[in-house]
């Protein structure tokens, strides 16, 4: 559920919570966004995409007094539900946005071409663009393996 701040009517979201927000992310228009902590202090403005760095470990944050924090890495009941960060940042569906988000994850963390030849075929995605493109990189993998290996061929004479 989306909050607002009575004294400034600002939509915002909690992003880590222990019996009070240790960080808020104000939403100060669609393309703006400021984070503070606990004390009311600046602490990021960012965009959407750094919120969800933020909420996936990607960015750290310091709080004011000192203390840092890897929100990805907090407990799962002090950060925010999906659908409360679906609805605060606007994006399209939690599933579709879930499915996005989990193939970045993919390719940070296995690689770009472990995630599309040997991970996932990603069919859930319903992208015609994407698997277009997924297509042609495959296909552009396999020529350029076919031609490294005609040289290594020619090079052996």
């Amino acid at each position: 559920m989306n909050k607002y701040n009575t004294k400034t009517n600002k939509k915002y979201l909690g992003l880590l919570n222990f019996e009070g927000d240790v960080f808020r992310a104000y939403k100060e228009n669609e393309d703006k966004f400021v984070i503070i902590d606990d004390n009311h202090e600046f602490i990021l403005t960012t965009d959407k995409n750094g919120v969800r760095d933020v909420l996936s470990g990607k960015i750290i944050l310091t709080t004011s007094s000192g203390r840092t924090y890897k929100i990805s890495e907090e407990h799962q009941n002090a950060r925010p539900k999906q659908e409360a960060i679906d609805n605060f940042l606007g994006t399209e569906s939690g599933d579709e946005y879930k499915l996005w988000f989990d193939l970045k994850n993919k390719i940070d963390k296995k690689g770009f071409e472990k995630c599309f030849l040997i991970y996932s075929d990603w069919d859930e995605i319903k992208d015609k663009e994407f698997h277009s493109l997924k297509r042609h990189f495959i296909k552009s993998m396999g020529t350029l393996m076919g031609y490294v290996n005609t040289k290594v061929s020619e090079g052996k004479k």
